[in-house]
């Protein structure tokens, strides 16, 4: 018997032929994600076909020398995805694969550990569906360091070697420096932020009220009574003073040991970011161009003078603070009024963040 299988971001292969179960890793660090078929040829050697994809190719495997050998079939496009394989009576391998026309891309986080080092997830509109995807921007260019099943929503690390992205359907994912690896989140909701204080100390915000944390080892599901708020956007200025904000106007805050709301605006303003300097110092923006700010005591509205979706908020300083949105907006805020910045785009911009002078 022949067996080729998925093991954690290795692809596997497994046989009892000797009459005893062998394993061999054939390709280490992908995760094919059941994107890879194996057939045997008239010989007993196996043929395995998969889909890398970091780098979106289909690839081919084979022991016929006694030794696994490994191939690039196809790199045009993003191609590789269902493949199958069979063997003739030649034994000459023939396989069958799915070809992806890339359209377009949409990035809706962004996070950087510095200039240099910047991480942006989203997804990419494929043919016939979509897919996640990380970007990274390293050593002056930017390349797509994975490639998921779920798109990716939000990025946030404590270091360059300590980063977590989430997405649909539960979906995390760490990246510790060298590799990204799935994570059992414990949940099926869609997760659209993450946030922390430590690498032992993290939020991740979703569907239905939904608000995870990790405290160095493993995720669990936190208890919010009464919320089930669709949740945008998670942040903190420390680990005893966290803010999650969404839908129905919903703002919730973290004291280190409950969740408690805090103000719910309008069941038809949505909140999609938050951001602050201080305790004393967030912002929150949303639909309709609503910003509000809290000085640590209440809540009030600030003139934003636009009516678009905001959908993030960052800044360097109480007087520098930006604010993003649909249409291409963005708004500079001084420390004491908010103004329009010409972008240049009418594309709609998800996310902001900043590290320095590019």
């Amino acid at each position: 018997m022949h067996i080729s299988y998925d093991s954690g971001n290795d692809l596997k292969y497994a046989t009892n032929v000797s009459g005893l179960w062998e394993t061999t890793t054939i390709v280490s660090g992908i995760n094919a994600d059941r994107h890879h078929a194996i057939a045997v040829d008239q010989n007993n050697n196996a043929h395995i076909s998969y889909y890398d994809p970091i780098k979106g190719d289909l690839e081919y495997a084979n022991n016929v020398t006694g030794s696994w050998l490994t191939q690039t079939i196809d790199f045009e496009g993003d191609v590789g995805r269902s493949n199958a394989i069979a063997i003739d009576r030649c034994n000459t391998a023939h396989i069958s694969y799915r070809y992806d026309t890339i359209s377009a891309y949409s990035l809706n986080g962004i996070w950087g550990s510095s200039a240099s080092d910047i991480f942006a997830v989203g997804y990419e509109f494929k043919a016939y569906d979509r897919d996640g995807i990380i970007a990274h921007y390293h050593d002056g260019s930017w390349i797509n360091a994975r490639s998921t099943e779920e798109e990716l929503n939000d990025i946030w690390g404590s270091s360059a070697s300590d980063v977590f992205a989430v997405g649909n359907r539960g979906t995390i994912l760490h990246y510790d420096g060298n590799i990204w690896n799935v994570m059992d989140s414990g949940t099926t909701s869609y997760l659209n932020s993450v946030w922390g204080s430590s690498a032992s100390n993290v939020f991740a915000v979703g569907g239905n009220g939904t608000i995870l944390h990790y405290d160095g080892s493993m995720w669990s599901t936190m208890v919010v009574s009464g919320t089930t708020a669709h949740l945008s956007d998670v942040w903190g200025s420390s680990a005893s003073d966290v803010f999650a904000v969404g839908s129905n106007g919903t703002i919730l805050h973290y004291d280190g040991s409950l969740w408690n709301t805090m103000i719910v605006s309008s069941a038809t303003t949505i909140f999609y970011g938050i951001w602050g300097t201080s305790p004393t110092d967030v912002f929150a923006v949303g639909s309709n161009g609503k910003i509000l700010h809290y000085d640590g005591n209440t809540w009030s509205a600030m003139n934003s003078g636009i009516t678009s979706y905001l959908n993030g908020v960052w800044g360097s300083s109480a007087s520098d603070v930006f604010a993003v949105g649909s249409n291409g907006t963005i708004l500079h805020y001084d420390g004491s009024k908010w103004q329009v910045t010409n972008s240049g785009t009418s594309l709609s911009l998800n996310g902001v963040w900043g590290g320095g002078v590019f």
